[in-house]
């Protein structure tokens, strides 16, 4: 299960491994953009197209929800600084088409994130699925030639046996025993140094 937890956090990036540190810089990132914002009023139509970096990164970090959250957000700032900024004047078709947009981006981007994701975790567990029917096999079949490899000789002692031949059937009861424990020993993985039994 450990091999399998390496692999899975292999296949995920960084914001998806750390997602409150994604969410630190989202926040940050709106908080950037809203201070250029106020700091070039006349420039402020040009700099709100960056809260499409902020919005993009919560919806690839938390897909659809976290995606409308941030467009949510950007949506909030992007209020801010318009009925804070006396010198223009947003029209309704403004503030219509910006939501649109930012909720257009988080919601499809994020829903893109969750199917990606999702589609990368069920082929990692397909993988790990197939590993183990085949680590499985493996162990079936080594058992049943432990199996047939002991009864043989087993069913040839008894034979013997039968037959009167006790010293013949000890000797195959003693070679049995050393190739069923030749087997195992195959079979068990070698204990590190130290930690023989």
């Amino acid at each position: 299960m450990a091999h399998h937890d390496l692999h899975a956090a292999a296949a995920r990036p960084w914001f998806r491994l750390h997602p409150l540190a994604a969410a630190l810089v989202a926040a940050v990132a709106f908080g950037v953009v809203l201070f250029l914002q106020i700091l070039d009023p006349n420039a402020a139509d040009a700099i709100a197209l960056l809260y499409v970096l902020p919005i993009a990164l919560g919806a690839v970090s938390f897909g659809l929800a976290g995606g409308l959250f941030a467009a949510v957000w950007g949506y909030a700032f992007f209020a801010v600084f318009a009925v804070s900024n006396t010198e223009g004047h947003v029209a309704w078709d403004g503030w219509v088409s910006r939501a649109v947009a930012m909720l257009l981006l988080g919601g499809l981007l994020g829903r893109a994130s969750d199917q990606s994701f999702g589609a990368a975790q069920r082929a990692l567990q397909n993988q790990l699925e197939r590993l183990e029917a085949e680590e499985q096999n493996r162990r079936f079949g080594e058992g049943l030639e432990l199996s047939d490899s002991i009864l043989q000789y087993v069913a040839v002692a008894k034979w013997q046996i039968e037959q009167g031949d006790d010293m013949e059937a000890i000797r195959l009861l003693s070679k049995a025993l050393d190739r069923g424990e030749h087997m195992i020993g195959e079979l068990l993985p070698t204990l590190p140094v130290g930690r023989q039994l």
